[in-house]
């Protein structure tokens, strides 16, 4: 932090449904904030639901309401 600017350019938080990713800064003393924000899902961890989905959806509405 200087002047009152926070900045970041490699922020990573890497979570169990996807990692996010941002860069920017904040602007205490204007009251601003200019981020640019990614989220990367993780495809494998809900692999097993989109291709029960692809298959059958009805089977896949019963899984999911067990």
């Amino acid at each position: 932090m200087k002047d009152g600017v926070a900045d970041t350019q490699d922020t990573v938080v890497d979570g169990g449904a996807g990692e996010i990713t941002m860069h920017g800064y904040t602007d205490l003393a204007a009251k601003q904030l200019n981020y640019q924000i990614a989220f990367a899902p993780k495809v494998t961890s809900s692999l097993p639901v989109i291709v029960a989905w692809m298959v059958n959806p009805a089977t896949a509405l019963g899984s999911l309401s067990d």
